[in-house]
């Protein structure tokens, strides 16, 4: 076949490449490649070269090309043995030769003349540099080296920690996980295991998979940090490939127990701060492996009972599981006992205060300072209001019930101290894990192998605290327990009819379960008491399961010198939703608050004066009254459309169920064309068809008319049944590039790669913000006129309907305060745009010094705005100034008046009663603050005119916008006035990067590996995360610094990326300390000292890293009222902070810097900007030291202790960031870093 015409072999490849639509899947293989010569450097053709897996015996053949190359590729990572004859040559042999997922090994023959009896054995030949592919930037992290690297996880041993130790990886953000790689969104990974996807394919991350793989299932796994050649794809960031071990001639297995316990670990660095104990944590993790050659049992005419199916057929199995329990610290209210048994006490003439305060009402014990009140004692003494004696309504002996189960307080300096006060306990929460891996090949033919790997797991988080589900009280049932369930399979089919052509097919499934489910629902608990804790809820369960089948095929044509490579990825992605939160809740809700109840006839005592009750206090009483009594005051319970008949509503109680699919399509074609011994090129092209979502049984609904930057303002915006946006269906993505090595001695390698990726979207943001958004898909049932009819629970709920339609819900009112999120619909799927050069060269002996420069350009980035910012330059043509000059104007003298805001008062620019009634209302008279009191100080709290001008916008008359009456505008500030935020996703963000890797390393050989890498680097970016969990952040949040600040000019944005870290020194090491038996030092020690003094090892991480940016916030709305603007700081450099301890708490700024900052004026922006200083740098190393006791060569016990960050060093966060905060500065417990922390362990080898 190697003799074929090169057409009628394109031919051939592009008929394979049809037959292969009916499979899909992508593999975790590898290659091996090479070329053989005679002594002269001439090339040696149809030398026969056998390739052959070390620990299965199992073995390939080919024969050389015309140009003396080969290949085998489609293989599984392992330790291989190359073997070459050819008639008048020695027979060539090398062993131990490593071969590592999607890094192709290369293995040059050099044939000496002689009989081909005479053997030429050498070791480990295959080049230490990468000269067989230009592209796969990255490491891998093979079974040695990941068995002995310290992983000390709170849930479990995750290698994934790992990928923090790689060069070009930076660790911190500020919303998402928190892992980036070289400029990329840390939503942007893809992890696989045996080809098949474990990502959680709604949210993605970047160090997190459902299916959680340990170092004892896992043979190697590899991160590809940048320019993947084109049969990786489906994101622009890390592709994380990990492979299942796999079992092998001999048996062999371990049992393992890693543990953990409080009395070895250090204490958090805030709770040393606030004087509290060390938190229980314990855990265990135990299982083991087990592996070797499948048993036959006797099928086969002559076949042996339980034969070993040598050299054929192998199983290995894993199963390891986890138990973990700790307590966390939870702060409860409850009532004090005289409020349980219906006194309600408060201080004549003062308002009731907790201990340790200046009017204190209590002390530390809860016992009253002051007095009981008398006809002598009037004043500043404690009086009781008796709930039981209020002639209208009885207590509800329910609810009081409750109440009395409830603890007394244990902490008096929370709360108002006489009625109600702090419960503080520690609270368990225990985790529940098990996974297995099953994994079985068999050697069909020759030509032909299959295997079949399973894996399934439980994460069972009871009482979870991540998501509030701790209990309320001791013994009280948890809140929530998470309970997750991922399942993944493979199953890989290698073909190869000829040397010259392979076939690998894959096939199928990942599955993730997940739920929040409340341990005890309560139904005849639907109410929220006011002030202290529920203990219950009738809140059910809210539920996700994400399911992607797959379908994976690789074919490989060798036409050497060009190797033609082809396939396609297709996953059919679903995900079902079945959801409680729906409209709110589908449970009833009843509120019992007291802001609208009527009190009259209660005898309330009066509030004010130095004999009255304090103002606060008596609001504190009402509230009480109407959890004592049951009384309600609002009522509750979301809706959903009915799947059955779309235009009604389904009753009260169903749930929401919805289906979405999100299926993918990856086509790939690439040739490694090998133009020199020693100069490669590849040049691929990669074609992903992605499609909008589309739903069952329920709608997906958009708008009916233009909503995006650029459309007409409106008010009559209608949802119908359309797609979220178009198909896109011309993602093509070429990768090409070179590796050549220029002596052709395979010690020195110079690479270059340009590769274009494509990122998808997560699917949770569209799951959780917009199916259920869309009017007419839910309705939010809400009775607050209810407080006036004086109903009691005890006789009832009331019946929720819904007061109207789906279909006339999908035409909202015109005007609404609402919040709805859409999708652009011309979003596209964003780019990235990738190029590297790179420089490796052997020192010595394995040792490789390695120069990567790599860069980035994003375009149509995954992003979000408030199509509803308001427009602080709005100008009526009767009026002179625009709304900035007219808030100015005011703000400049308290008796000014202003034209426009008369107008859009009263609809006369000359009745002042508009300004008047406008410098009354709270909000706005707090923005109109001159910048200095009158007393001369400054006043930082004034000169937010885009908040005034969205609560002029937003202001109602009569119930009806005001602005659309008095001026007939009511898109005068805000374009789309029937809902308060209009959150638009988008595709048009973008981001730059550079970066330079300086690594030096080592494989693990002779006991010594490791891997050091610098990186210097910049990014800048307009957004650095993907919507997901947060959409468009608002106010200070320093997320919110990636919300456009003016939503027509995204490049304001423009700046350091949130995960911005200039200087990064990422490295691990393993070190078998070279005194022993089997080691450099003590060859002839005997085996009892051996026992003791040999069989040391020593391995570790390290990560050191300079401060990533952060923004300073004025704390004013000066441009924008979803965004606050920068503070201003003149003369100022990005490194001003430091840490500093002012006043026994420490600070990042120190009090002269502080005094550098000031505010801007409305309408300014602020001169520092995004992301403009540089907060505290981090570091973290993490050290392992074990010891091998060997019994024989079989038996072996390894003795460990794990440590993680060592040195015990407390790597702050970032500090308070708002300019007119009163703890400006501070950064106190802002600790991103965990305390010391020991894992002790025991594994015995068998």
């Amino acid at each position: 076949m190697g003799k074929l015409p090169l057409a009628r072999a394109l031919l051939i490849l592009a008929v394979t490449c049809c037959f292969s639509l009916l499979a899909s899947a992508q593999g975790t293989t590898t290659r091996f490649t090479g070329t053989v010569t005679d002594a002269s450097g001439a090339a040696v053709a149809g030398a026969t070269v056998t390739l052959t897996n070390e620990s299965t015996n199992i073995s390939l053949s080919t024969t050389t090309s015309a140009s003396g190359g080969y290949v085998f590729d489609l293989i599984q990572p392992g330790t291989y043995t190359i073997s070459v004859e050819r008639e008048g040559f020695k027979r060539y042999v090398s062993r131990n030769n490593s071969a590592f997922i999607n890094q192709p090994a290369s293995v040059n023959v050099a044939l000496e003349v002689g009989d081909v009896s005479a053997v030429v054995s050498v070791e480990a030949t295959a080049e230490q540099v990468q000269t067989s592919t230009s592209g796969n930037v990255g490491s891998t992290i093979e079974q040695r080296t990941l068995e002995s690297l310290p992983i000390v996880g709170l849930r479990g041993r995750n290698p994934l920690d790992l990928l923090n130790y790689q060069p070009g990886v930076v660790v911190g953000s500020n919303t998402g996980g928190g892992v980036h790689v070289n400029g990329s969104r840390d939503r942007a990974f893809n992890f696989t295991l045996d080809g098949i996807d474990i990502n959680e394919s709604t949210a993605g991350g970047s160090n997190f998979t459902p299916l959680r793989p340990n170092p004892d299932s896992v043979q190697e796994f590899q991160i590809v940090t940048s320019n993947a050649t084109a049969e990786l794809g489906r994101s622009s960031g890390a592709q994380v490939t990990l492979v299942t071990r796999s079992g092998t001639n001999r048996y062999s297995g371990n049992l393992f127990e890693y543990y953990q316990t409080p009395g070895v670990n250090a204490n958090e660095f805030e709770n040393n701060l606030l004087g509290i104990g060390r938190p229980q944590f314990v855990q265990h993790i135990y299982g083991g492996s087990f592996g070797g050659p499948i048993i036959n049992p006797g099928f086969g005419e002559g076949t042996p009972f339980f034969q070993p199916l040598k050299d054929r057929a192998f199983f290995f199995v894993n199963l390891q599981r986890l138990s973990a329990s700790e307590t966390r610290l939870a702060e409860r209210t409850v009532y004090t006992s005289e409020a349980r048994s219906g006194l309600y006490r408060y201080i004549r003439g003062q308002r009731n205060a907790p201990a340790g305060t200046s009017t204190a009402s209590v002390n530390a014990a809860g016992q009253p300072i002051y007095p009981a009140c008398s006809a002598t004692i009037t004043t500043l003494c404690v009086e009781t209001y008796n709930l039981n004696t209020q002639p209208l309504f009885s207590p509800d002996p329910f609810i009081v019930g409750l109440l009395n189960d409830y603890p007394l307080p244990n902490d008096f300096s929370r709360g108002d101290g006489l009625n109600f006060a702090g419960f503080n306990f520690n609270a368990p929460q225990t985790e529940k894990q098990w996974d297995l891996v099953m994994r079985f090949d068999v050697n069909v033919t020759k030509n032909s192998n299959f295997y079949v790997r399973y894996a399934q797991g439980a994460q069972d988080t009871i009482g979870d605290s991540v998501n509030g589900g701790l209990p309320a009280f001791p013994g009280y049932p948890n809140l929530v327990n998470t309970i997750r369930r991922p399942k993944n399979l493979a199953v890989n089919y290698r073909w190869s009819p000829t040397p010259r052509f392979t076939n690998e097919f894959i096939y199928g499934y990942s599955t993730f379960s997940f739920s929040f489910a409340n341990e005890a629902p309560r139904a005849d608990v639907p109410f929220i008491l006011n002030t202290v804790t529920d203990a219950f809820s009738n809140f059910a369960y809210n539920a996700r399961e994400a399911r992607t089948f797959q379908i994976v095929d690789n074919i490989t044509f060798d036409f050497s010198p060009h190797l033609f490579k082809a396939g396609i990825n297709i996953r059919l992605g679903r995900q079902f939703d079945d959801r409680s939160s729906a409209g709110g809740t589908i449970e009833p809700t009843i509120g019992f608050g007291a802001g609208q109840s009527n009190f009259i006839g209660f005898g309330l005592p009066t509030a004010g004066g130095t004999t009255g009750i304090n103002s606060t206090d008596l609001t504190n009483l009402r509230s009480q009254i109407n959890n004592w009594i049951g009384r309600i005051g609002s009522f509750a319970q979301g809706f959903v459309v009915s799947p059955e008949n779309p235009n009604v509503f389904a009753p009260g109680g169903t749930r929401w169920n919805w289906r979405a699919y999100y299926p993918e399509y990856d086509f790939y074609f690439q040739d490694t064309w090998r133009v020199r011994p020693n100069l490669t090129l590849d040049l691929g092209l990669r074609y992903e068809l992605k499609l909008s979502p589309r739903s069952k049984g329920l709608p997906i609904l958009r708008p009916s008319q233009p909503f995006s930057i650029g459309a007409a303002p409106s008010n009559t915006l209608r949802w119908e049944e359309g797609e979220l946006f178009e198909n896109d269906t011309n993602n093509f993505a070429p990768s090409l590039g070179f590796a050549w090595d220029p002596f052709g001695s395979g010690k020195t390698s110079i690479r270059a790669n340009y590769r274009l990726s494509y990122d998808r979207f997560p699917s949770q943001v569209f799951a959780n913000s917009v199916y259920q958004s869309a009017p007419g898909n839910t309705f939010a049932f809400s009775d607050t006129s209810i407080a006036q009819q004086d109903r009691l629970i005890r006789n009832g709920i009331p019946n929720a309907t819904p007061s109207s339609t789906p279909n006339a819900l999908r035409q909202p009112p015109s005007f609404g305060l609402s919040t709805v999120t859409l999708v652009d619909p011309d979003t596209r799927y964003p780019e990235s745009h990738q190029w590297f050069v790179g420089f490796q060269r052997e020192i010595w002996d394995g040792n490789v010094f390695e120069v990567n420069y790599i860069g980035r350009r994003g375009t149509h980035l995954f992003g979000g705005y408030d199509s509803n910012q308001v427009d602080i330059f709005a100008r009526h043509p009767s009026c002179p100034e625009n709304f900035l000059e007219a808030f100015n104007t005011l703000r400049g003298s308290p008796t000014a008046t202003s034209c426009l805001i008369n107008l859009l008062f009263t609809g006369n620019p000359t009745n002042n009663a508009g300004t008047t009634t406008f410098r009354g209302i709270g909000t706005i008279a707090t923005t109109l603050t001159p910048p200095t009191n009158p007393d001369g100080s400054v006043n930082t709290t004034g000169g937010g005119v885009a908040t005034a001008a969205q609560v002029v916008s937003q202001r109602t008359v009569s119930g009806q916008q005001m602005i659309a009456n008095t001026i007939n505008n009511p898109f005068f500030f805000q374009r789309y006035p029937q809902f308060g935020v209009v959150n638009v996703l988008d595709s048009n963000d973008y981001s730059r990067y550079s970066g330079l890797d300086f690594i030096f390393k080592r494989r693990l050989k002779g006991g010594l590996g490791f891997q050091i890498g610098y990186t210097w680097s910049i990014s800048k970016d307009t957004r650095s995360f993907d919507p997901t969990f947060t959409t468009v952040s608002r106010a200070n949040n320093q997320s919110a610094s990636s919300t456009p600040f003016d939503i027509n000019d995204r490049n304001l944005n423009y700046a350091w990326s949130d995960f911005d870290r200039r200087h990064v020194i990422n490295g691990t090491y393993v070190w078998e300390i070279p005194i022993g038996r089997d080691r450099a030092y003590g060859k002839d020690m005997s085996r009892v000292l051996d026992f003791f003094v040999g069989g040391w090892q020593l391995a570790g991480t390290y990560n050191w890293g300079t401060g990533r940016p952060f923004t300073v916030y004025s704390g004013l709305n000066t441009v924008s009222n979803v965004n606050q603007s920068f503070a201003n700081c003149n003369g100022c450099s990005r490194d001003l902070g430091e840490l500093v301890e002012r006043n026994g708490t420490w600070y990042w700024f120190s009090q002269a810097a502080e005094g550098q900052f000031s505010q801007p004026a409305p309408g300014e922006l602020g001169n520092t900007g995004r992301n403009y200083f540089i907060g505290p740098s981090r570091f973290q190393t993490d050290a392992s030291l074990s010891k091998k006791l060997r019994f024989s060569e079989r038996y072996s016990l390894d003795l460990r202790v794990d440590a993680r960050n060592l040195t015990n060093t407390a790597s702050f966060g970032l500090p308070t960031a708002t300019f007119n905060s009163s703890v400006f500065g501070r950064i106190r417990t802002s600790v991103v870093s965990a305390s010391r922390r020991i894992q002790l362990s025991a594994k015995f080898n068998f």
